[in-house]
């Protein structure tokens, strides 16, 4: 049978003690969904551990189709919620391992262009400058790379709020990112 979409662990390997207190270095208020990522080998069961280091006990083994509510991070540990020995419960699981993410932001669209569009710096745009790539359509994702003025152009997939999803050659890998559309009242 095929585990459920839902909070509820594959297996849950019994805690040997209480965790202390988590510092979380960002709190996700409203919590946000993370889906495995392309990289994700399948059929993997991912540990969660009770605190965000990899020695610290698993709570709980979770299959690669686990909807992973996140509530925070805690240096290289996402904050998720599952159940273990059938008590709701925060675990930490890392979203990458060894450098390739495993766990990724789930983007919802406002829009799907199909095919891409392609868009253009508007009359509007500062002279000379850089505009920030993002890892997804928030102020607060993290910027992967910089684009230069001299990049006029790109293809967007989608957009979502404020945001376009553009697909950009990175290091060699095609990447699914975010560019700022619009800022306040400016297009």
């Amino acid at each position: 049978a095929t585990p459920a979409r839902n909070a509820a662990a594959a297996s849950t390997p019994s805690r040997s003690s209480t965790p202390a207190e988590v510092k979380l270095d960002e709190v996700f208020h409203p919590p946000r969904q993370y889906v495995c990522s392309e990289a994700y080998p399948p059929g993997a069961v991912m540990a969660a551990r009770a605190a965000p280091n990899a020695k610290s006990d698993i709570v709980a083994m979770l299959p690669s189709d686990f909807a992973y509510v996140v509530t925070g991070r805690s240096g290289d540990y996402l904050e998720v919620q599952v159940v273990a020995n059938g008590e709701a419960c925060k675990a930490y699981v890392p979203p990458a391992h060894q450098g390739q993410a495993m766990l990724v932001p789930a983007v919802v669209l406002d829009q799907v262009f199909d095919p891409p569009q392609r868009w253009v710096r508007s009359a509007g745009y500062p002279e000379g400058a850089t505009m920030a790539v993002k890892s997804g359509p928030a102020w607060e994702s993290k910027q992967i790379a910089t684009l230069p003025y001299e990049f006029a152009q790109y293809l967007a997939t989608g957009l979502a709020g404020d945001f376009l999803q553009v697909v950009l050659e990175l290091d060699g890998v095609s990447t699914a990112a975010f560019v700022l559309h619009r800022l306040r009242d400016l297009v």
